[in-house]
């Protein structure tokens, strides 16, 4: 790579990181916003959440940001089951990113073992067909909330007819990107903090905020 080329590309990378920055300050401005825009979708998930935990369940709104593309994100990926879907007022792809300690929590309620919890550090990390029924019928309950409060608002709901994604897909796509903000829910239960994280195109910003 020449020198004007290493110039220019780094200058690319200074472009969107201020970019970024820029985002994210505006984003963490409207924080009051955003709790009471999802008061609602965490007071029904609790509700629901409660329902099928042995324990207590809470599930706060923690923020709301662009993310960066850093070198920890590979490591961070191995900590979510990830399920893309789209919205039915827009083609771009969403995407909805749930802690694999959470979601083999839950996993093990439905099935009666109330202290299954999942080793992040194993190299098997795929769900066998089983475990992929059970946490689509957390994923329906979730994508159903999202419909009933916020996105009702802007007339708006989610197509559920998308698959469970790599951590290849995950590093490849544009989801770490200006394009796209990423709502992140704090779930606490039996002492463990979880995070929920779901992606929606940027643009939704000024639907929601009307």
């Amino acid at each position: 790579m020449s020198r004007q080329s290493k110039f220019l590309y780094k200058k690319s990378i200074m472009h969107v990181l201020h970019r970024k920055h820029f985002i994210n300050f505006f984003l963490k401005k409207q924080k009051l916003f955003f709790k009471e825009l999802f008061f609602d979708f965490c007071f029904l998930l609790k509700k629901k959440f409660n329902k099928w935990f042995y324990h207590d369940v809470n599930i706060d709104f923690y923020t709301s940001s662009v993310e960066y593309n850093h070198v920890c994100l590979h490591q961070m990926y191995l900590k979510f089951i990830g399920k893309n879907f789209f919205l039915n007022v827009h083609s771009n792809e969403c995407l909805i990113l749930i802690s694999r300690v959470f979601a083999s929590m839950f996993i093990g309620n439905i099935f009666g073992n109330y202290n299954m919890c999942v080793n992040i550090k194993c190299s098997n990390l795929k769900l066998t067909k089983n475990e992929m029924t059970v946490l689509d019928v957390l994923l329906e309950k979730i994508f159903f909330i999202c419909n009933t409060t916020f996105l009702k608002k802007i007339s708006s709901s989610i197509i559920n007819t998308g698959k469970y994604i790599t951590q290849d897909y995950l590093l490849s796509s544009n989801f770490i990107s200006s394009s796209y903000v990423c709502f992140t829910f704090l779930i606490y239960v039996n002492n463990h903090q979880n995070r929920l994280k779901i992606y929606f195109p940027k643009y939704i910003l000024g639907d929601l905020q009307k």
